[in-house]
């Protein structure tokens, strides 16, 4: 083939050299907006993903612009091929390329919000109940299932490539299933909390919990998510399916979106905040979100529906409607339903489901939001949010004998004495997920793009498979370097962190004293 010459995708009928990543946590994910406010990708050969694959992405010639050669242009377009050269000289300046780096703020702020309700409640409670606004509820796991659907398949939304949609359903199973191996794996050097007794329970059990996460003591827990995770995605690429066939035809599109979550809303499933993501990507795609925030009124409506979402949820002595509400929806709708606010919160919740939608909403719509959740201390806990809601319990059971015979010695069991010690237990949990995060997390990215590149890309042989055997002790390796050295330089800074942190410690102990 002609080096000036480049395959580029066509809606329907092109294919992608390399899928895009799944998830702007697991990539930084460029999006730009065309002229309409729709999410488009990058400009021609973008570096879109953390391991230097691109996206090729489609190319305007000079002859889309000139009439007289409008013909030669719909002729080009047709035969997918567009020259590299004439392309980059006439392709127009793209608007700096913005990161979905809020959507990681928010995924880090979950992920503190769970590690708070598990570990301040034995150690400060107080502290607990003022962080939590005095409530007995949690919508972090409903926020977890809602980014989940926003970002799962945002990246088939933007190419509208079916071959994307594959990419995404080949390595999702090993997204989740391999971390439950390293979590297990972790349990059995440590603790032995779930009482892991062979390779079978770590190997064989993972797969059958995510297909049902019953009878499995040794995956339930925290856990219980990660079945929904897999369960839900599945269907959610149906409806992205579905999407794909409709196209433009924005009346069918959301007849189908709203429509299902409505029903599913009835039934009690928590596929309903995987497609609250989903038609929150729709519209950000199409361009929907970007016409809401040119409206003059938009500041105005999202500020209501932020004090509405939380009006219905939050339950105070002089304002609380959530029971009357939750009462009214059980009653009317959910002929099985004994959810409340603030019980069972591994069932599917209406008034918390609304309270989620409404501030996924706002940080769709609001551009401070965007801004305040795309500070880097939320993107770091983003970055390492799956390990941390994975292996936090753990470390907190182990931090228990501690707490008698050292820490309460040193410090004292008043309040200054307990918050010392609620931060060094939480920095040294903040920094095992630091450092297990290229153990536990990325292996499994990385482990299904391999999957994905040998069973579809990459052409079959029997040479070819020996020589790959014969090479992957060398691989192996050089992996296995790799990772111990970002682990070294993670422990290094940590260490110097802790250090820090313990010293300062000491000495406010002392003054108090």
């Amino acid at each position: 083939m002609d080096s000036a010459y480049r395959p580029v995708r066509t809606p329907g009928r092109g294919t992608l050299e390399a899928p895009a990543p799944e998830s702007p946590r697991e990539t930084a994910v460029l999006v730009t907006s065309d002229s309409a406010g729709r999410e488009t990708p990058p400009s021609n050969d973008t570096d879109n993903s953390a391991d230097g694959t691109t996206l090729p992405s489609p190319v305007t010639s000079p002859a889309a612009s000139s009439p007289k050669l409008k013909h030669l242009s719909s002729a080009l377009e047709a035969a997918s091929w567009a020259p590299r050269g004439a392309a980059a000289s006439a392709s127009a300046a793209p608007r700096p390329p913005a990161k979905l780096a809020h959507l990681d703020g928010m995924r880090g702020l979950a992920a503190l919000w769970v590690l708070y309700i598990h570990h301040l409640g034995g150690v400060l409670p107080e502290l607990q109940e003022f962080v939590l606004g005095y409530q007995k509820w949690s919508a972090s796991v409903p926020i977890f299932f809602i980014l989940s659907g926003r970002v799962l398949t945002a990246s088939v939304l933007r190419s509208r490539e079916y071959r994307q949609l594959l990419s995404c359903m080949i390595r999702r199973p090993f997204r989740l299933y391999l971390p439950l191996i390293s979590t297990m794996i972790f349990d059995m050097m440590t603790m032995n909390k779930k009482e892991v007794r062979n390779l079978w329970d770590i190997f064989i059990d993972p797969i059958w919990f995510l297909f049902d996460d019953g009878g499995f003591p040794r995956l339930t827990g925290i856990t219980w998510t990660i079945h929904h995770e897999f369960l839900w995605s599945n269907l959610q690429y149906t409806f992205t399916f579905v999407l794909l066939a409709l196209g433009d035809n924005h009346k069918a599109r959301y007849l189908v979106l709203v429509g299902s979550l409505v029903w599913f809303q009835l039934t009690h499933s928590w596929m309903t905040h995987f497609l609250a993501g989903l038609l929150l990507a729709d519209l950000a795609q199409h361009g929907l979100i970007k016409r809401y925030q040119a409206w003059r009124f938009s500041p105005l409506v999202t500020a209501v529906v932020m004090l509405a979402g939380a009006g219905v949820v939050v339950r105070y002595d002089k304002w609380n409607i959530a029971d009357w509400l939750d009462e009214s929806i059980r009653a009317r709708l959910f002929s099985h339903g004994h959810q409340g606010v603030g019980t069972n919160f591994w069932e599917e919740n209406c008034i918390i489901f609304l309270f989620s939608f409404a501030v996924m909403f706002v940080l769709e719509t609001s551009t401070w939001m965007q801004a305040v959740f795309s500070l880097a201390p939320l993107r770091f806990l983003g970055h390492i949010s799956f390990t941390l809601y994975l292996i936090h319990e753990y470390v907190i059971s182990m931090f228990e004998p501690w707490r008698e015979t050292l820490f309460y010695e040193l410090f004292g069991r008043k309040m200054f004495g307990r918050l010392v010690v609620v931060l060094i237990e939480q920095t040294v949990i903040l920094g095992l997920a630091y450092l297990l995060t290229p153990v536990i997390d990325h292996p499994s990215i990385e482990f299904g793009r391999w999957f994905e590149r040998v069973v579809v890309m990459e052409p079959w042989s029997v040479e070819g498979s020996v020589r790959w055997l014969l090479a992957a002790p060398r691989r192996i390796e050089a992996w296995a370097r790799g990772k111990m050295r970002q682990a070294a330089d993670a422990a290094h800074s940590t260490a110097a962190f802790g250090t820090m942190l313990l010293s300062a410690a000491g000495s406010g102990a002392k003054k108090s004293k």
